[in-house]
């Protein structure tokens, strides 16, 4: 690992720790100088030129697989760029926009490493290593596998809505990426056998078949330099002789080059044919003495031996190379399927991936319908209790002023009027009716507006203790268990707490009443907790529960499921008011046979 490398890893490392802690501001720094770092490195590669800061801080002491004595390789300068990126976008305020912008940089840093660290596994030289230039070290694709790998954990963590789909779509891209990379390597080394194939074998044994054509016709032409009748004649010869031993020459200077084998069976056969050579030589100047039959004898013994001894080891230079030939075709075929199996794999596992994101996104699909479904339906029932609410309150104040008027003359009858006991117990049931019609419209008043009463931080704890205790004596005699799980440490809330009071009291009556005398386990349960910037009621029954049709209508003005006598169906409605008015909200868990929980939920 080079120096500049290490440092950047250091500067990731730093950046990582300080990344939400805000009052800190070294992750931006760091993010610029891995952004600089990365930045210029690229640009001393692309421009070929040499801005000195492979030796800026340290001079440099790796010089193996590099190009560059000092200098990080290209692809490493390329992640640290995109970590810096990666800093620089997590160190802004407005993440949100960002998110898949630094989720893809993690990915494609985590590709690289990918595609490096597998380069080495499978002997894949291009995988790490861009041209002649440095190569990626072992440990440092590893260092980017862990910074990518966590990058995008880090991104996921905000739980943006969706974002697994998404970055499962660009992990499929950069899959795809490695697996096109993997292609060409393999693609890279099957052209390095096929030039092997072409440059070396079929080199080797058209060489050693122009040298057994040229052995052949020297050896023919020596014979027409002993049969040669003039000097025309043998000159002719031997300018043959002299052109088939230049041709044989240069063959053997191409064998020395290509050849694959053992270089002393060409060694050997040089010199045989060099020992030859002397033996021409030898015939030749017989020839201009005038000894012909002694050139004659030399040219059928020991030059028709070398000739043949010559023939013998061309002979096993063609069968060498056609068997180096056949030798790399089997690699060729070999190399062939395994980039197949390989190429089926990737492709296999980009299926099952994408498969499974599609899946993921049709699941994602119906959710959303069921919960667009689910809205439209709540937008509904809230705009129509808000009607009912304009409705009521309207009513409510156009039924105030004849009750009020039926009351006043009722209560002058009284005080004035002479009445047998009777009738003056009948005009004081009236009476009361009346004011229970008048309570009913302030009820009706309340749950289009509420109260203009000013809220005030409370304690719902004592508000809780305060409804059981009215309550305690009818729970008590109705043998009903009543248990409360508080949560300790609750904070105050701001809120009207009359008026909390009577949205409790509401809701445990209720659960009171809903608790028939035929039910074995008759409990009721409160629960308090803390979730976020709200605070959590939980008022749970044993009773029969609720059907899913009641409890669509269950916070409508006057709906009711208990008897004219002993309901009037605003309790629930001017609860909801009530809660609504705060900023909260009601919510109600309920099966048949199995209880119903009704959940108060509050703004801190």
């Amino acid at each position: 690992m080079q120096y500049n490398t290490a440092l950047g890893f250091l500067a990731c490392g730093l950046a990582g720790i300080f990344i939400h802690k805000s009052r800190y501001s070294i992750s931006k720094p760091l993010a610029f100088f891995l952004i600089l770092l990365g930045g210029l490195t690229l640009a001393e590669y692309v421009f070929n030129v040499n801005l000195s800061i492979d030796e800026m801080f340290k001079e440099h002491s790796i010089t193996t697989k590099t190009s560059h004595p000092g200098r990080m390789a290209p692809n490493t300068a390329l992640c640290f760029t995109l970590m810096g990126l990666f800093f620089l976008l997590s160190s802004i305020k407005s993440k949100e926009g960002t998110m898949l912008v630094r989720g893809a940089l993690g990915l494609l840093v985590f590709a690289l490493g990918i595609v490096a660290l597998s380069g080495y596994l499978m002997g894949l030289e291009n995988a790490y290593g861009w041209g002649n230039l440095t190569r990626m070290a072992f440990h440092t694709a590893s260092g980017f596998i862990i910074l990518g790998f966590g990058a995008v954990l880090v991104t996921l963590h905000q739980k943006i809505k969706h974002a697994y789909t998404i970055f499962g779509f660009v992990g499929i891209m950069l899959l795809l990426l490695v697996m096109g990379l993997i292609s060409i390597a393999y693609i890279d080394r099957q052209a390095s056998i096929s030039e092997k194939f072409y440059r070396h074998p079929f080199v080797v044994s058209n060489a050693a078949r122009h040298i057994d054509a040229s052995l052949i016709s020297i050896h023919r032409y020596m014979k027409d330099v002993v049969l040669s009748e003039d000097e025309a004649q043998l000159n002719f010869a031997l300018d043959k002789v002299e052109a088939h031993s230049k041709v044989v020459l240069e063959e053997f200077e191409m064998i020395f080059q290509r050849y694959l084998g053992d270089k002393e069976d060409i060694q050997q056969t040089y010199l045989d044919f060099l020992g030859w050579e002397e033996i021409r030589e030898e015939v030749i100047s017989l020839i201009k003495d005038g000894r012909r039959s002694e050139a004659a004898e030399i040219t059928k013994g020991k030059g028709a031996k070398h000739v043949a001894s010559l023939n013998e080891s061309m002979q096993k230079m063609i069968l060498f190379a056609k068997e180096m030939a056949e030798s790399f075709r089997l690699k060729a075929v070999n190399e062939k399927k395994e980039s197949l199996l390989v190429l089926s794999m990737y492709l296999l596992i980009t299926l099952i991936i994408s498969i499974i994101i599609l899946i993921s996104v049709i699941r994602n699909l119906v959710q959303q319908q069921v919960a667009l479904k689910a809205s439209h339906e709540r937008l509904l029932h809230t705009d129509k209790l808000s009607s009912l609410g304009k409705l009521t309150g309207s009513i409510a104040h156009e039924f105030n002023n004849p009750i009020f008027g039926m009351k006043t003359l009722l209560e002058q009858v009284k005080e004035e009027a002479t009445l047998e006991d009777n009738h003056a117990k009948f005009l004081g049931l009236s009476i009361k009716q009346c004011e229970r019609m008048a309570d009913l419209v302030r009820k009706l008043q309340g749950f289009y507006r509420p109260s203009l009463t000013v809220k005030k931080p409370a304690d719902i704890h004592q508000v809780i203790d305060s409804v059981l205790t009215l309550l305690h004596k009818r729970i008590q005699q109705r043998h009903i268990h009543l248990k409360k799980y508080l949560a300790d440490g609750l904070p105050e809330v701001n809120c009207v707490s009359d008026q909390i009071q009577q949205v409790l009291l509401n809701i445990v009556q209720n659960a009171e009443e809903a608790i028939s005398e035929e039910t074995q386990d008759r409990k009721i349960t409160i629960t308090t907790e803390k979730e976020g910037d709200h605070v959590k009621i939980h008022v749970q029954d044993s009773g029969g529960g609720i059907s899913e049709d009641v409890a669509a209508s269950i916070f409508d003005p006057f709906f009711t499921t208990k008897s004219a006598v002993t309901g009037t169906g605003l309790g629930l409605s001017v609860s909801y008011g009530i809660i609504k008015d705060h900023g909260g909200d009601i919510l109600i868990n309920s099966k048949n046979n199995e209880g119903t929980t009704f959940t108060i939920v509050l703004p801190i």
